[in-house]
């Protein structure tokens, strides 16, 4: 079975038997999924890369309560007729006893749940259901990555909720848009990291190397950044909820120190010119990003 690479969004396709969709009393629907033997999975890149899963490490890895994984399914029904839904996954859970994957969908509009309210009491015989966007992915050694070298790493839009990050190496990790929340990043090294619009809110910052690092609409709510160096960060004055963040011996963008536990402002975020760090061993030496090319 292929290794799912942490490098890239995720597509899945799932296919099974058959399939009902119900509708709860409280407005709600849920899909269900009988007999599926495995997920296929490929990757959004223009040299995209495929495998598959079993139902219960899809279900386990790769969906959570916030996820809201754009999805479209088609059904063919018991007369041959085909019907294409549109909605969004919040959820799934895998029932081992009964092998049967169970999905928690809110239908894309009004038009689609019509769609969805004339099928569901209906049994399909053949389904293929599809992410149409990248999910958010869960790396296999998470939540442990406590010392991990993690530099250069592709980590969009992953799911690092929690983890423990603590001294690991992330210098020039794309972490655009990943999810951070609550994750221990104490003496992370984040050199140059692309943090555009990663959700840092509640996370553990302190000591952390944050030089040269883009924070483009970066969530800071509530980061501890104590003793944090933000020497050269980009763009911090566009984060979001910076005042909420604690700032206490943080070195700011233009390498002073912050005053009095609050934000750096002003002139304290013009970034100076950082240096880039020195290659891991055996790696090519990495040009500053931050340098003139000509």
């Amino acid at each position: 079975m292929a290794k799912l690479p942490s490098e890239a969004p995720i597509l899945f396709d799932v296919e099974c038997d058959s399939s009902t969709i119900k509708k709860r009393k409280d407005g709600s629907y849920k899909l269900v999924m009988e007999d599926v033997d495995r997920v296929h999975w490929e990757t959004d890149e223009a040299e995209s890369e495929e495998g598959y899963y079993t139902a219960k490490k899809y279900a386990d890895n790769y969906y959570g309560e916030e996820a809201g994984v754009s999805a479209y399914e088609t059904f063919t029904l018991a007369d041959g007729t085909k019907k294409k839904c549109k909605f969004t996954i919040t959820d799934v859970k895998y029932n081992k006893k009964s092998n049967k994957l169970i999905y928690e969908i809110t239908p894309k509009n009004n038009k689609q749940a019509d769609k969805i309210t004339g099928i569901e009491s209906d049994t399909q015989t053949v389904i293929a259901a599809s992410s149409s966007d990248g999910t958010r992915f869960r790396p296999g050694w998470m939540p442990d990555g406590e010392r991990r070298n993690l530099n250069g790493e592709y980590l969009s839009n992953a799911d690092l909720s929690n983890a423990d990050l603590s001294n690991a190496d992330l210098s020039f990790a794309d972490l655009s848009d990943a999810d951070l929340r609550g994750a221990d990043l104490r003496n992370a090294g984040l050199r140059f990291a692309d943090l555009i619009a990663a959700d840092l809110s509640d996370a553990d910052l302190r000591e952390a190397d944050l030089i040269g690092a883009d924070l483009i609409a970066a969530d800071l709510s509530f980061a501890d950044l104590s003793d944090a160096d933000l020497s050269g960060a980009r763009n911090v004055i566009t984060s979001k909820n910076p005042k909420s963040a604690k700032w206490d011996g943080t070195t700011c963008p233009d390498g002073s120190m912050n005053v009095d536990y609050q934000p750096c402002s002003g002139d304290q975020l013009t970034p100076l010119t950082p240096t880039a760090p020195d290659p891991l061993p055996g790696q090519s030496p990495v040009a500053d990003p931050l340098a003139d090319p000509f």
